[in-house]
């Protein structure tokens, strides 16, 4: 098993990691020639992206979140209201 510690990369970045790693250890696997695309990949061997699996997750957890009987669980759901900072003038 690999562990990584992403600290200072963005999202976006630490998503492109783990799907780099992702999709090379998945050609030596079933030793994919170097034509097929990722894409191609995933769909034949019928495991989603990590992004992909990572949002399905969220979601559902945050749609499990909100039907909670517990109403102290309310608390750990993301705050609705965008608030924005008024500009100070200079």
């Amino acid at each position: 098993m690999i562990c990584t510690l992403d600290i200072g990369t963005s999202q976006s970045q630490v998503y492109h990691n783990h799907s780099t790693s992702q999709s090379k250890i998945f050609r030596t696997m079933v030793d994919t020639p170097w034509y097929v695309s990722n894409q191609t990949l995933h769909q034949d061997l019928g495991i989603p992206f990590i992004k992909e699996f990572m949002q399905e997750k969220s979601n559902k957890h945050h749609a499990r979140l909100e039907i909670h009987t517990n109403l102290l669980i309310e608390l750990l759901l993301p705050n609705r209201n965008n608030k924005r900072l008024k500009r100070q003038s200079t």
